[in-house]
């Protein structure tokens, strides 16, 4: 493609509506309209549209997460609020641990400003915010998640995850999967049940390490994904039906006895 023709797409993709340029491709496609360099030029134009279109998805996202990263750390959050965050289940030991840590911090932020926090008034957050951006970068050891049932099963799970990690996904389906992975059970789930979303997230992270990320392999599976389908009668033929077996004199003789036929087929007096 020309560096023209490119930009064209890139301006285009936004409004672009992949599913019915889509199906009139295939439709060529069967009725040997294209070829199959033809084919896979306007198969990966649309696949370009539809990357930039989740690139401009993910960045939205990741300032919003950045946001609202940037607010939390200037608040002063409840315990149980604390606990979440942690994943710590509510009224345990280490949650009274952190329980304790803020106060701590908020005494010694007091302490170092040289003026104690009056009653009901918001203490100076530089310290807190200081601590909550050393602990995001300190490596620590997660907590073991277990399948919560996401998808219905775990295979299936991890099946749509390593789809996921490639933007192999359907964009229309997109934003509900994730929306079901990352704020399933934030917005109603106990304290306790601080492992019900992060099975999906730390096995995508797991995923998303083991992909190769080389133009090489990007290249490769750009290619996979819009090669046309084949065309083969072979292929597409529909499995031959077994033609019913013979039976064999034994079975006969077991059949016949069985609905009291001797084996002529007459009527038997036997039963």
């Amino acid at each position: 493609m020309s560096a023209e023709t490119i930009d064209t797409l890139k301006s285009q993709a936004r409004s672009a509506v992949p599913t019915a340029t889509l199906r009139l491709l295939e439709e060529r496609w069967e009725h040997n309209e294209v070829t199959v360099e033809e084919y896979q030029r306007q198969r990966l134009a649309i696949e370009m549209q539809t990357l930039l279109r989740f690139a401009e998805r993910f960045k939205k996202r990741l300032d919003l997460a950045e946001r609202e990263q940037r607010t939390s750390d200037q608040t002063i959050l409840l315990d149980h609020e604390i606990g979440h965050i942690w994943g710590i289940p509510a009224s345990t030991l280490a949650a009274r641990k952190v329980k304790f840590l803020s106060q701590y911090l908020t005494a010694l932020q007091a302490k170092g400003s040289g003026t104690r926090p009056a009653p009901g008034s918001t203490p100076s957050l530089e310290l807190w915010k200081d601590t909550v951006q050393v602990l995001s970068r300190t490596p620590i050891e997660r907590s073991i998640a277990t399948y919560d049932g996401l998808e219905q099963t775990e295979s299936a799970l991890l099946e749509k995850l390593a789809a996921y990690a490639v933007v192999r996904i359907p964009e229309a389906t997109e934003t509900k999967f994730w929306n079901s992975l990352v704020y399933g059970a934030s917005s109603n789930a106990m304290h306790s049940e601080s492992t019900r979303t992060l099975f999906g997230l730390q096995r995508l992270v797991s995923i998303q390490k083991d992909v190769d990320a080389s133009d090489e392999a990007l290249d490769e599976e750009l290619l996979t994904r819009t090669a046309p389908r084949s065309k083969d009668p072979e292929l597409l033929a529909p499995p031959n039906e077994a033609s019913p077996a013979e039976l064999t004199e034994l079975q006969q003789h077991i059949l016949h006895n069985f609905i009291g036929e001797d084996v002529s087929g007459r009527a038997s007096d036997k039963w």
